[in-house]
């Protein structure tokens, strides 16, 4: 299998489908695991509590779970714990749990999450006709966790300015000021986008509606640091770990992005739900289908 999270239709079909003993809403919502980065522990409060606050009206913690070898020491594990902490306070969410796994043999350290909620999940149905709308900028977290780790590398290609600005959006990835300013455009589906990148979100929304789309590839919001970062690694930024953005549909696709644009926040209606089966991805001239994504980009240099 490929390295990351199981593919989508993999996962509906050989562990969704033989789960018995809980509901399908409650099942539905998967856990949140963030591959070696010395923000993992940040990068993974914001993805865990991003994916649940679109679903459930209130979350009453996050448990994490750290997976180390035998090679990190207590600082290294005081850092992640820390950083995780921190966020997590700065967001006003408390970390209920916190376990620390030494294995032997792990390649690279990881962490894993959930979040305890006091609801079952929102329902999930994009329509026909609705407009697709991409709530900030995709690939940040991919991004930053690049710039961060790999900081050494891009400082021979750009400078020092650049990368930090490319490392400091690590700090901006809640989603909870977008969260207050969607409620009232008629959305019928929502998910915070995560591992896979943007082309995951949408095939997964496709896939749920059992809807087409059409999108244009160039109205989707994407830092330009992203673009050099994404290029200089020969990177796919499209299928990047996305945390601090939103997918949404709604009738009401101009209206919304406005609202957001007036608080500053990133947005731009990047296509349509339509009434056929085909994820159509168009970029100028070129149309081409929509595939199932593989890998994240982040597993290919972490």
């Amino acid at each position: 299998m490929k390295i990351g999270r199981l593919a989508e239709n993999i996962w509906k079909r050989s562990v969704r489908k033989n789960i018995k003993s809980a509901s399908i809403q409650t099942v539905g919502i998967r856990m949140s695991t963030i591959p070696f980065s010395s923000r993992m522990g940040a990068v993974a409060v914001y993805d865990i509590v991003n994916s649940t606050c679109l679903l459930a009206s209130e979350i009453e913690g996050v448990v994490l779970s750290l997976f180390i070898d035998g090679r990190c020491s207590e600082d290294y594990v005081q850092h992640i714990v820390k950083d995780a902490d921190e966020t997590a306070r700065k967001i006003a969410v408390g970390i209920t749990g916190f376990d620390v796994h030494v294995i032997q043999g792990l390649k690279k350290p990881f962490i894993t999450g959930y979040a305890i909620t006091k609801s079952d999940a929102r329902p999930q149905k994009p329509m026909e006709d609705e407009d697709i709308v991409i709530i900030g900028s995709i690939a940040k977290a991919g991004t930053a966790i690049i710039a961060e780790d790999k900081c050494d590398e891009l400082l021979t290609r750009f400078s020092e300015s650049y990368i930090n600005k490319a490392k400091a959006v690590i700090d901006d990835l809640s989603v909870l000021n977008a969260l207050e300013i969607i409620d009232g455009y008629n959305i019928s589906y929502l998910k915070a986008l995560s591992e896979g990148g943007v082309n995951g979100a949408l095939w997964e929304m496709a896939d749920t509606g059992k809807k087409g789309l059409t999108v244009n590839l160039r109205d989707i919001p994407i830092m330009q640091e992203t673009v050099e970062v994404c290029n200089y690694f020969d990177i796919n930024p499209y299928e990047l770990l996305s945390s601090g953005a939103i997918i949404v549909t709604t009738s009401s696709g101009d209206e919304l992005v406005e609202a957001c644009i007036s608080r500053g926040i990133d947005a731009a209606v990047i296509g349509k739900i339509t009434g056929s089966n085909d994820k159509l991805i168009i970029n100028e001239d070129e149309k081409r289908f929509l595939t199932i994504p593989e890998t994240d980009g982040i597993y290919e240099i972490t």
